[in-house]
């Protein structure tokens, strides 16, 4: 009751915002932004909506981003995928993240697991990092209709990989597994798995002092 009461509040501060941000005067988008950020960070989230959405209105992509999270976090999920959505049209990979962990979750529109796929792919293969660890993560937990009988085991292991060289670790203990058992269609390989198990600080070959990559 705490929890929905405080995200009660919340929600009702954001609309406040949002009246507000029609009587208030124009400034950079980028001003805008930044007295947003530290009023957000104050816990003043009249301002700050209402200066993102100026921002926002702008084309502004940053105060985008920034309002569709305050959106989000309010639970007020259709106005996060509407900003999330100008976001990604404007270019934005984070937006496109956003966007995807929403319609994956069928929070604020209808859930559609194609289009979440879809905008992952596109966002990973512009090298956003939370994209590319998304997408392994799909392949891995077989979520995003990514089923054994349904994915690519050539995509699927390539976008693993992709993952495991940028330090993500559930990746690497999955290319370790996969070498180790043949998953994703892969052949067998002793060394292989050794060697994701060591880059991941839990192989026989790692010392205390190893970390796993960042």
């Amino acid at each position: 009751m705490r929890r929905r009461c405080a995200t009660g509040l919340l929600s009702a501060l954001v609309v406040a915002g949002l009246v507000c941000a029609a009587a208030s005067a124009a400034a950079s988008p980028d001003d805008d932004y930044r007295e947003a950020s530290a009023a957000y960070r104050r816990g003043d989230m009249n301002t700050a909506v209402a200066t993102l959405q100026r921002g926002s209105d702008a084309g502004h992509v940053p105060s985008m981003l920034l309002l569709a999270y305050i959106f989000e976090q309010a639970s007020l999920d259709s106005q996060a995928v509407a900003v999330y959505r100008k976001a990604t049209a404007a270019g934005s990979t984070d937006g496109a993240v956003g966007l995807a962990g929403m319609v994956a979750a069928g929070k604020g529109t209808a859930r559609d697991t194609a289009e979440a796929l879809r905008l992952y792919e596109g966002a990973a293969a512009q090298g956003n990092p939370t994209a590319v660890n998304a997408l392994a993560q799909a392949y891995i937990s077989e979520t995003l209709g990514l089923t054994a009988a349904a994915r690519d085991n050539t995509k699927a292991i390539a976008a693993i990989r992709r993952a495991a060289e940028g330090g993500y670790a559930p990746a690497s203990d999955a290319l370790a597994r996969a070498y180790t058992r043949g998953d994703f269609g892969v052949t067998t390989d002793a060394a292989e798995a050794a060697r994701w198990q060591t880059r991941n600080g839990t192989g026989p070959k790692a010392s205390a002092t190893t970390q796993a990559p960042r």
